[in-house]
């Protein structure tokens, strides 16, 4: 299986090939193989799917692709896992059917108006996820959210430098290396915990086993998903005594349902953000500059000129040269 909306994306084009020439090193097919998930009808990956008559599913021409989770890009590879994707688009739609009555206590709104309260101080975003099954909505709310919000220009064309900084978080791991930075260091952040209400973990520490030394005494009959609920507590009253801006999201459970629905608050919380900041968040002109340079290098025709005016225009800021590092190095 193959994604890619245009096709034209380097590091997608070369797996793609090294697949194709793996696949008939051991005798296999690849026509009779390769699904790809692009462009109904443009597009350098659509052009070979015709081609070569590879089975296909679109892009929707109108979706970019850091909001395509819920169309086929998101949905097939879903469903090769084994996960619901008909629970998770009927979580995804009813969140955007609550969203029609949504008063000041929905989730959504008291989040995005906290943020807009704070954003012009506290610069970052950090999504502090406390179940390990939720760590990963943060990897792609942080492309999400950096992508559609970080732009030079605003929607009159103005140079404006805006954009708002997500960094991801890991509860309970992250108590002891980044809550040192969040609760002393810089105030520009805003925290958003994502946790979910569940059954706790039933791995319970006998009273017996506790006596091993007077100081684990109090973990007696107290099981691991208390102590990560109290830990969970203990780092947002920190960042709250510190004076710190804390949002809390508590999901009723971890399913399809709710996971799509979370996905669908994200998205649409991304767009009002970029509201709030007046551009254009389905946009992405700063990763082209790298890619054109990349191009450039690997000799794509058309390229080379733009490549080179943006490395002349690089190596006028004179970078420091690369440090050196090597096994002899003391």
């Amino acid at each position: 299986m193959v994604i890619s909306k245009s096709g034209g994306t380097a590091e997608t084009s070369s797996q793609l090939l090294w697949i194709i020439e793996k696949l008939r090193q051991r005798g296999i097919d690849p026509d009779a193989s390769i699904v790809a998930i692009t462009d109904p009808e443009n597009g350098t990956l659509r052009s070979i799917a015709q081609q070569r008559g590879w089975r296909t599913l679109p892009v929707p021409p109108e979706v970019g692709g850091r909001f395509s989770v819920l169309t086929a890009v998101g949905l097939l590879p879903a469903a090769l896992t084994g996960i619901d994707i008909h629970a998770l688009v009927a979580g995804a739609r009813s969140a955007l059917s609550d969203l029609s009555s949504a008063t000041a206590d929905h989730a959504l709104v008291r989040w995005i108006s906290s943020w807009e309260e704070h954003h012009e101080l506290r610069t970052m975003v950090v999504h502090f996820a406390y179940r390990d099954r939720l760590v990963t909505l943060g990897d792609w709310f942080a492309q999400l959210w950096a992508e559609s919000l970080g732009k030079k220009h605003d929607l009159s064309g103005q140079e404006v430098y805006r954009g708002s900084t997500p960094l991801v978080a890991r509860g309970v791991t992250d108590q002891h290396s980044l809550v040192q930075l969040f609760v002393e260091g810089p105030d520009d952040k805003q925290f958003l915990f994502l946790d979910a209400h569940l059954n706790e973990s039933d791995l319970e520490i006998s009273k017996e086993t506790a006596q091993l030394h007077p100081d684990l005494e109090y973990l007696g009959n107290k099981s691991l998903g208390e102590l990560r609920r109290a830990e969970l507590e203990g780092t947002i009253a920190a960042l709250q005594s510190a004076g710190r801006p804390v949002s809390r999201v508590l999901l009723d459970t971890i399913d399809e349902s709710h996971i799509g629905a979370w996905m669908m608050l994200m998205e649409i919380a991304t767009v009002l953000a970029a509201e709030i900041l007046n551009v254009d968040p389905f946009d992405q002109p700063g990763v082209e500059g790298g890619k054109a340079v990349a191009f450039a290098r690997m000799g794509k025709p058309g390229w080379s000129e733009k490549g080179r005016r943006i490395e002349a225009g690089a190596q006028e800021l004179k970078p420091s040269p690369p440090i050196p590092v090597s096994k002899n190095n003391d």
